[in-house]
């Protein structure tokens, strides 16, 4: 039964347009504020970004009622706990200047995104 649903789901959803793969974030860069295991800013790589001893990639997004933000899969493969699904959420908003902010939030984070340097 759940399987029949999720696949229904899946059907309507493709029907509807909705998105089903991410975005390209090349170009962009998590600051983590400081450095530890790896440097202070770690590049995305199109829709996937590695930490310390794991690699992660966002899959679909979905927009998020009333906010500037999407809402992705994010499934991370480690050296030591395997693979884990979570979920991370992009928001955007705007600064103090009018300008764009991004933020890369997950359950333990909240991250600026900013170009690389």
């Amino acid at each position: 039964m759940r399987y029949a649903l999720l696949a229904m789901l899946t059907v309507f959803a493709l029907a509807l347009g909705a998105p089903v793969s991410a975005q390209n974030f090349s170009g962009w860069c998590v600051d983590n504020g400081s450095t530890g295991c790896m440097a202070r800013f770690i590049p995305f790589y199109g829709n996937s970004i590695s930490w310390c001893e794991e690699h992660c990639t966002l899959t679909n997004p979905v927009s998020v009622n009333r906010m500037e933000a999407k809402l992705y899969d994010y499934t991370c493969k480690s050296d030591h706990s395997g693979t884990v699904i979570s979920r991370v959420l992009i928001h955007t908003k705007k600064g103090w200047d009018g300008k764009d902010e991004y933020f890369f939030i997950t359950n333990d984070r909240i991250s600026p995104i900013v170009r690389c340097p």
